[in-house]
């Protein structure tokens, strides 16, 4: 989708994956309002917010911004989403050196630490609310500052963290 005025850029996506789409869907917003508007189109799909929240057919991804900040917005689409029962993951980024201690265990432990803050606020707000464990540890290029997907590290972390999830 070309020139797509940033505004309405969440909208539109989900508007189009939906209408060509039959499997569960995973969506992010940049503001409050889009995920409003994402739950209420989905409701028309699902038939009502009842329907929705019996049986819902997307999931949001929300973010904490380490090293343990929970911003305003990130804590309110968790609680929208809450409020409206549709599953969450909250998917810290930790990386190792920069915004995560260097440490395996340290950087683990933080995630840990703020996808379980995520966890706690959603079932405050509407206990048994579908909750995905979502945490990605791993490096920051020194040379560049940027996280590294790629590295063997995030992916020996990742693997980590899904089995504390597990457990």
């Amino acid at each position: 989708m070309k020139n797509v005025n940033p505004q309405i850029q969440t909208v539109t996506s989900f508007l189009e994956t939906v209408k060509n789409f039959s499997k569960t869907m995973n969506f992010s917003t940049n503001d409050v309002e889009s995920l409003e508007g994402v739950i209420d189109m989905a409701a028309i799909v699902a038939g009502g917010h009842d329907q929705l929240r019996q049986k819902p057919f997307i999931f949001n991804y929300c973010e904490p911004i380490p090293p343990l900040n929970h911003p305003a917005e990130s804590t309110e689409k968790l609680y929208i989403s809450a409020e409206n029962r549709i599953p969450v993951v909250y998917m810290p980024y930790c990386m190792m050196g920069g915004t995560s201690p260097q440490s395996f265990a340290g950087s683990l432990a933080q995630c840990n630490a703020e996808v379980l803050t995520g966890l706690v606020l959603t079932q405050l707000v509407s206990e048994g609310t579908p909750f995905i464990y979502g945490a990605m540890p791993s490096i920051m290029d020194m040379k560049s500052t940027i996280g590294s997907y790629g590295a063997i590290e995030f992916h020996l972390l990742v693997a980590a963290a899904s089995e504390m999830a597990d457990h």
